[in-house]
């Protein structure tokens, strides 16, 4: 399976986050556990990078993402940059939000993401972390 995580799940699982009621940050290790396991690909882009590190450090950062073996970097390509526009004037969804799309359509991966205005996009499959079956 191939997978490719808004920038929302890597915060929850770097920072062990709860929304009060449930342990998302528990959520995101699992998931990304099961990725591990059955040897699936998760992608990430720059976009990625540079909105987690308006939060957290390089330090932080990096040596998790060393520590996972199935991650693969995907460029954003001009074509992303153009879908991308479609969808923020058509869905009226934030521009980052929109790249984040275009990129896991493009490469047909599963968009793992927290954000309910995913959830009336016909062209990507969107799923929570914990509702990934494998």
């Amino acid at each position: 399976m191939k997978f490719y995580l808004d920038t929302n799940i890597w915060i929850d699982y770097f920072e062990n986050r709860s929304d009060g009621l449930r342990p998302l940050g528990e959520f995101a290790f699992q998931f990304l556990k099961k990725v591990v396991e059955t040897n699936s690909v998760i992608y990430y882009s720059d976009l990625v990078k540079t909105e987690l590190n308006k939060v957290l450090t390089k330090k932080v950062i990096d040596p998790k993402f060393n520590d996972i073996p199935n991650l693969v970097y995907v460029e954003f390509t001009k074509e992303d940059y153009f879908f991308a526009k479609k969808i923020v004037s058509t869905h009226n969804i934030h521009l980052a939000d929109a790249f984040h799309t275009a990129i896991a359509s493009r490469i047909k991966a599963v968009l793992i993401t927290r954000d309910n205005h995913f959830d009336y996009l016909d062209f990507v499959e969107v799923k929570k972390p914990e509702e990934v079956l494998f």
